[in-house]
């Protein structure tokens, strides 16, 4: 029988394909190939003028795609400047269409005039994979081949489209099949690219919440901040007992006057750089600085019975660290910018009633109020530098909960805006050495206790009396004495 289609619909069918004779003279052609080689003559052009046989790797001729006709033929199409006619004449493009007769003995093409639609073609590196018919009993051979191409990328490269592709084909699916693939690995990468930077950003959120709320807790006390952080409502609260020191420079309006703004910065963050760390050794809160006034309380806002003992040791610390004298603590020690010498400071402490409480939104702030937070002031303002000034209530709670602590009295004391009050030196710290009190090591050089070097007044430049009160009499004298429990051994 005669099975008869038309030549378009053949090209349209299989646009790759190639039917030529015994002498690989092209009988025709698929489109694709028609338009990517105008030029090319029917019978006049041969197959090696237009396709490079890549595979398998034989002598293009009839005898060995006969041998290898079982096997897959992958040709490379030639670009347009590397083609060579086989016949020395005007090349002319070719304008075919017509019916293919298959015969079981020959094939008969009539050609009928067809202007062809050019579309751009990427040539050199083209692949054409496909396999080998024997037709008409021998005396044609058809190649047909599919593009190899897997994906939509390789298909904008060759100026291809999906339409271009034989719908029989099943690379149209594989390219499908792979753009799917490869969108979806595209947007897994993409989830994994924003879910590291989620993640990234999230750490970056908790290291600036946790630096947030360190700051809140600088401000005012963990408790308190905690209720803030929850959105609770913090309400001033009545403190029946509490201790209250505050401290200050001598003569800081002297150094401020003498001194750039750079030093006295300076001084004062040597100075409370110190001071804060020996707060957190003992479990008190510092409530503010205002200039060279440095003013912490116990016993607020988590109320304890030792509060007094809590800050007098603090107290005892602070004075270690302005007065104890020695080569290997000298850098430890603040010094002076006019002098060079160690700075002197007044301590002041009280304890009574208070109310305490947040105060402010924009920048709120931990406050206490009460006649014991101005007592507590005038105490450190009617003191005697490098001495520990303790008025009757804070010396009687500190010996209700510690024995150890060591008084001496100062007597009757004009407190400016107060009265006569009976009031105290605080001395030492029987139980405990200096050297435990602030955590520090002793060296081999200084004394057991530490007692010596905190109240050696040699280290001192001598710039006159400053007084404050009454006068230190006789029985005021420093004691030398080391601590009869001293744990320092």
């Amino acid at each position: 029988g005669i099975f008869d289609i038309s030549s378009d619909d053949f090209s349209q069918a299989f646009p790759y394909h190639i039917c030529f004779d015994k002498e690989l003279f092209i009988e025709h052609f698929g489109h694709y190939i028609r338009n990517a080689y105008p030029m090319a003559i029917r019978q006049e052009t041969r197959v090696s003028d237009i396709l490079e046989l890549v595979h398998p790797e034989v002598p293009l001729s009839y005898e060995s795609i006969l041998a290898f006709k079982n096997s897959l033929f992958v040709f490379k199409m030639k670009g347009i400047g590397d083609i060579v006619h086989s016949k020395n004449e005007e090349v002319k493009p070719i304008l075919l269409k017509g019916k293919v007769y298959f015969h079981k003995t020959n094939v008969c093409f009539y050609p009928i005039n067809l202007k062809l639609k050019r579309f751009p073609f990427i040539s050199g590196n083209f692949l054409l994979p496909g396999s080998m018919v024997i037709i008409c009993g021998g005396s044609y051979i058809l190649y047909v081949s599919s593009v190899n191409v897997t994906t939509v990328r390789e298909l904008i490269q060759r100026n291809l489209h999906i339409s271009d592709m034989q719908r029989h084909d099943g690379t149209r699916d594989l390219i499908m099949l792979n753009q799917s693939r490869m969108s979806q690995v595209e947007l897994n990468r993409k989830l994994e690219e924003t879910t590291k930077s989620l993640k990234k950003m999230a750490s970056e959120l908790e290291v600036e919440k946790q630096k947030t709320d360190e700051l809140l807790c600088e401000l005012m006390p963990a408790s308190i901040a905690d209720a803030l952080r929850q959105g609770k409502m913090v309400e001033a609260s009545d403190f029946a007992d509490c201790t209250l020191l505050f401290t200050d420079i001598v003569t800081f309006t002297n150094i401020c006057a003498k001194c750039t703004p750079y030093d006295v910065v300076t001084l004062l963050n040597d100075l409370y750089l110190r001071f804060d760390r020996l707060i957190g050794l003992h479990d008190v809160y510092k409530v503010e600085t205002i200039g060279d006034a440095y003013m912490v309380v116990g016993g607020v806002p988590d109320p304890c019975d030792n509060h007094s003992e809590r800050v007098l040791n603090v107290s005892i610390e602070i004075r270690d660290f302005d007065l104890i004298a020695g080569m290997l603590m000298e850098s430890k020690l603040v010094l002076s910018p006019i002098t060079h010498k160690p700075i002197k400071i007044r301590v002041g402490v009280h304890a009574g009633p208070v109310v305490a409480g947040v105060v402010g939104m924009k920048m709120p702030r931990y406050c206490l109020f009460g006649d014991s937070v101005n007592v507590a002031n005038k105490m450190e303002s009617c003191g005697i530098p490098v001495k520990i000034h303790v008025s009757e209530p804070a010396k009687s709670n500190a010996l209700r909960t510690n024995q150890n602590f060591v008084f001496i009295d100062r007597g009757l004391t004009d407190i400016k805006g107060k009265g006569v009050m009976y009031t105290y030196f605080l001395e030492r710290n029987d139980r405990k050495s200096v050297w435990e009190l602030c955590a520090r090591p002793r060296t081999g050089e200084q004394t057991i206790d530490g007692y010596m070097e905190l109240h050696d007044s040699s280290i001192y430049q001598e710039d006159g009396p400053i007084t404050h009160g009454v006068a230190i009499g006789a029985d005021l004298a420093t004691h030398h004495i080391k601590s009869p429990t001293c744990s320092i051994s």
